[in-house]
Formats: structure tokens, sequence, C-alpha cells
């Protein structure tokens, strides 16, 4: 719980947030944006990245956060991974061509979807030198169920596991589970670890958790070189890696809380790139000068206004009236503006069929307006999430003007990441009547949104603890149908039932805005692994 409660903070920060904070120093850069920035000069293989905030240990199997990810997908990989979606493009859902081999170059499942069977590269090696093969991959299976942190759950039906020969990984399920693929495809997903260090590593019982708090033991395309908490990690090129050394030897990531020394260094090419926390003006002013690039890639996520069941909406139709008051393009021109889209279906991006689950309520404000006289109170309370910043404190602002126009008395403040992730232990009675959040899964399938965010007794984000058994045994049906065409039937009728019942407004679906200097190429991002790319297949142009 903690650990989920702990990467949500940080998720919720979106491509947009402000990202004012201050208190840690800021350490002089030697990037690799000096004198390739706009510059001019000698060019460096050196890139450097901020962050706005510490990120958790970079332990693959303990990692669970938003902020980070640059990091720990840089160092460690998993069997398979999501197929990257270019810049611009809205990813469409695609079972056929959903995945693409990383570490695993096939795979097959069996009939009754409880054996997993993958065939993995040659030639594979960890940064310690060691062989990645089958006997490591079932050793950091072992690791993670051990350690037991936040992702732990995404193996918590792994019934065993075993290694018929070096390079055939086979994993047996308990019972059949249809997000099973995209939990190994997720940034939070099982990663390759070096058993060899583990074991060397270990203190006790740890399993080494204490030294790769600060070091690596991946295959990934850099290793740890340097790890100083709340200031800088330095990353080294990985020269063995299977698919070549990379282009940059070295990453630089500095933890720069303030965004505005952040757009400094990055102007005086200090920084290469800014991959969240400018707001929507300055993207916008990057996009006119010739020396930077934005890119726009589509997350599997999205903002939505959800509705507390009891108080001033408890009525059903009250909150399907809600649903219809809102104009959620207006809404998205006053605040998110080009950097989000609006959103047309109930689950994320690329998580279902595009021609199904279709929640596009049409603009109806006057049937609230006509409801008001018979509403418990007209008093409406809206709480936005403090680390949706700038712009998502514009939204709200403007959703309370809009209720305030039809007669409401709405009110909308900001409220931090511990008074958000607590509303689930109260009774909804006592919360806000409204909660703009950001709301996905951890991967792109529709039972992990299901089951992350409308599952009874759902924690922390199940926040007005919502509890619909006809929803809860849907999902458990299309997570155990063999039939992918039953299996999606049962998350339609389930998100026809979320949306009859007016649990949210989907608002907008959003994206990933980053600003990178000119002349850095080959860009592969996927929708579910916000604030980075693939570093090690970044490239220069001419280079």
């Amino acid at each position: 719980m903690t650990r989920q409660l702990t990467r949500r903070s940080v998720l919720l920060g979106g491509s947009i947030t402000l990202g004012a904070l201050t208190g840690i120093p800021l350490l002089a850069s030697c990037a690799g944006g000096q004198g390739t920035g706009g510059q001019g000069g000698a060019k460096s293989t050196t890139l450097a990245v901020p962050f706005l905030a510490d990120m958790q240990v970079p332990d693959p199997d303990v990692f669970y956060e938003g902020e980070g990810l640059l990091v720990t997908t840089s160092l460690y990989e998993g069997l398979i991974a999501y197929a990257a979606v270019p810049s611009g493009v809205v990813p469409e859902y695609s079972p056929e061509n959903r995945f693409e081999p990383l570490l695993a170059q096939r795979w097959q499942v069996s009939p009754d979807g409880l054996e997993y069977t993958f065939n993995l590269r040659d030639d594979v090696k960890f940064h310690d030198g060691t062989p990645m093969d089958a006997e490591a991959w079932r050793a950091s299976f072992a690791r993670r169920t051990a350690v037991n942190a936040g992702p732990a759950y995404m193996l918590a039906n792994v019934a065993s596991t075993a290694a018929p020969d070096p390079k055939t990984f086979v994993v047996r399920l308990k019972t059949p589970t249809a997000a099973f693929l995209d939990y190994l495809a997720g940034p939070w997903g099982p990663k390759a670890v070096s058993p060899t260090a583990v074991k060397e590593h270990a203190k006790g019982d740890d399993h080494a958790q204490e030294w790769l708090s600060t070091h690596s033991a991946g295959t990934g395309s850099y290793s740890i070189q340097e790890f100083l908490p709340s200031s800088t990690y330095t990353l080294a090129g990985f020269n063995e890696h299977w698919s070549g050394a990379p282009h940059f030897d070295t990453l630089r990531v500095e933890v720069t809380p303030d965004v505005q020394t952040q757009e400094l260094k990055l102007r005086n090419g200090e920084f290469d790139m800014i991959t969240k926390g400018l707001v929507v003006d300055t993207i916008n002013s990057f996009a006119k000068d010739p020396a930077y690039q934005v890119q726009h890639f589509s997350l599997a996520l999205k903002l939505a206004m959800v509705i507390n069941p009891q108080g001033v909406f408890s009525d059903k139709a009250a909150r399907q009236a809600l649903r219809s008051a809102i104009d959620r393009k207006a809404v998205l021109d006053g605040s998110y503006k080009d950097t989000a889209t609006l959103s047309t279906q109930f689950y994320p991006v690329a998580c279902f069929p595009t021609d199904a689950a279709a929640d596009n309520p049409p603009l109806n404000p006057e049937q609230l307006k006509a409801m008001i006289a018979g509403l418990p109170s007209r008093d409406v309370s809206i709480a936005v999430a403090a680390e949706l910043g700038a712009a998502g404190m514009a939204a709200g602002q403007l959703i309370q003007v809009q209720l305030q126009q039809l007669g409401l008395n709405a009110t909308a403040r900001s409220i931090p990441s511990s008074e958000q992730f607590a509303m689930y232990e109260h009774p909804a009675k006592g919360q806000p009547d409204l909660l703009l959040a950001v709301q996905g899964g951890d991967v792109m399938h529709p039972d992990n949104v299901l089951r992350a965010v409308w599952r009874t007794d759902a924690g922390p984000l199940n926040y007005y603890n919502w509890s619909i058994p006809a929803v809860d045994k849907l999902m458990d049906e299309g997570s155990a149908s063999l039939d992918p065409k039953a299996s999606l039937s049962a998350y339609q009728r389930a998100a026809e039932i979320l949306m009859d019942e007016a649990v949210n407004l989907n608002l907008f679906d959003l994206r990933d805005n980053p600003v990178v200097r000119s002349g850095i190429t080959d860009f592969v991002h996927d929708p579910m692994t916000e604030w980075t790319f693939r570093m090690g297949q970044l490239n220069e142009a001419n280079s």
C-alpha cells in the first residue's frame, strides 16, 4: 500500500506540473548540452536531464514511482516491452501488435492459459559480465516475490517457474490471468537482475536490497556509476549491451526541484531536455524556437473528475446529470490546451478497442440546473490533486465557474497527496464532492484499470470506497476467460455499469510533452512509461 501511494503521489505530477519546489541544493552541471544545446562548440557524449524530485531506490523490485523510470528502465530490462508509438500518434488497441521482444525473442502461451514459454536472446550479459539465462530469470522472479514490495503483486499468481535449458524460461500460473503479458511488458514489471551480484552483495536475508539502492545489476544500456540520493545520479554506457553500445556514453540526472532553474539550464545548454514540469505556455514557446523540439507522446492515463456517491451527488440521476453538465472542451482550452486531448472512452488510450466503451456524454447543463432544487445541498466542494500543478488547478477553477453558473455554490481547492491518498480510509460523506486526479492502472490492460481503481476495497485509488459487486464479478470473469471476445465483453459490461452509476467524468487523455534540444533523434516511447524514452536508443543527427 505504501509503495503504491508513493508512486501515485509522483505519478500525479503529470506532464505540466508547475513543480516550483525548493530546498534541495543545485549542483554545477557537466552536462552534454554544454556546447551542443544551441550554443555551438564540440560534441559531447554526456546527456544531462533534470528530475523535479528525488527518486525511490533504483532497485527494480522495490521501485514503484513515476519519477525515476528514466533511470530504472535504462538499467534493467524485461522479457518483453510495449510496442513503441511515434510522437504525435494516438495509438489504437491492437492485441496483435501490442508487445515487442526485449530479452525474450519469442513467446508462446498454452491453450489453457496457464503456461508461458519464453525463448531468450543469445549473448546477453549482466553488467557484472555474467550471462542472462533462464536460471537467472528464475532467480529474478523469486527475488521479486521474496522482496515483496509494491510491484510484487504482478507475480502473485505465478505457481512455478522452470528452466528446461539455458535459453528457455517457463512460467506456470495458478489460474489464467488476462493481464499477465501486460505485467511483464509494463515499466514496473519484473526485470532481469544478476543472481551472482545479488548473492555476492546480500546482507542476511535482504536479497542485496541495500547494495542495489545505489548500484545496478541489470542488462540495460546503462549501469550506475555514481548514485547520490537527492543530488545526482550518473549512469555509464554499457558497451557490451546486446543491441550495441549507446550513443551517449554517460547519462547525468540532477535533482533540480525548481522548474524555472531547469528552464534556465536548458536554455544555457547545461541540460539537454526537460521531461516534465513546464507550464503550457512555456512548452509552446520552446516549440517555436528552432534550437529545441517538443515531442508529444500519448499516455495510457486520464485526468478524471471522480464523483463522491454520498452528499450532494448521492442520487444517481444527479451524478448522471453532472456528467453532462461540464463543458469539457472549454475546460481543456482554458487549462491543458494542446498538451492533452479530450477523452472519448472509459478506458485509457490503447487499453480497449476504440469502438467500444465509448464515454463521451453530450453537453446538457440544463438537466442538472433543473435538479438543483432537489439536491441535498447547493454547496459543492472540488478537490484538485496538488501534483496536477497550475494546469490542474486551472481546470478545477473552470469547473467551479461552470457549476456556479448553474446555481451551485462550488469552490475548488488544492489538496496535498497525504490528504488525497487518505480519502479512501475515511467515510465518503466527509470527503469533497468532486476530486480531480489522474486515473489509470500500472499497465495497459482494462483488468488492471478496474482492479486498481474500482474494485471493492481497492485502496488508495478507490478514493470514495465505491463498491459495485457486479463490476467485481465481471473483472474476475474477464481475467479468467480464455476467449478474448468473452473477456473483452466482460470488461465492456463493467465499464457500462460504471458509466451508468456515474462514478466519474473522464476529462482528458494526458500526454508526455518533453522539451529536447534540437539534434537529438530516435525517440522510442511507449504509452505506459511516462517522462522518459529508451535512453540507450537515443542518437544525434549527423553523428
